[in-house]
């Protein structure tokens, strides 16, 4: 882990890497979408510091298989049954270390531009 270090006459702390985002996918059988979601996030996320979360809910098919394509940029959970959408989201959310969490759908293809971080320093 690197260290960061702290203000004057302090020891240096060791500090994990925190994402600026946490994506958090909830899938269930979703083959048909989750790769061109996927890949949709990587190509635009740009300088964004990001975590992806794939929180799959006993598919079926071979969406498990996909997400393993994308490993180790991605983090895949695998539930032994289906335990809804709400409950997968708050398993992510859990886990996650961004600073800010999007709960994004694995039938959705983002563009250049939809995800854009807006640094602390507005508010």
């Amino acid at each position: 882990m690197p260290t960061v270090p702290l203000q004057s006459g302090q020891r240096e702390m060791e500090k994990e890497f925190m994402p600026s985002l946490s994506i958090i996918i909830v899938t269930w059988n979703s083959e048909e979408f989750i790769e061109k979601c996927l890949k949709s996030v990587f190509d635009t996320r740009g300088s964004t510091d990001l975590e992806v979360i794939v929180i799959d809910n006993a598919s079926q098919d071979t969406t498990t298989k996909i997400i393993e394509k994308f490993k180790p940029e991605v983090r895949l959970i695998s539930n032994q049954a289906n335990l809804g959408y709400a409950k997968a989201n708050n398993q992510g959310i859990e886990v996650s270390k961004g600073d800010y969490v999007l709960l994004l759908n694995p039938d959705v293809e983002l563009k250049e531009g939809d995800v854009v971080y807006v640094p602390e320093s507005i508010f």
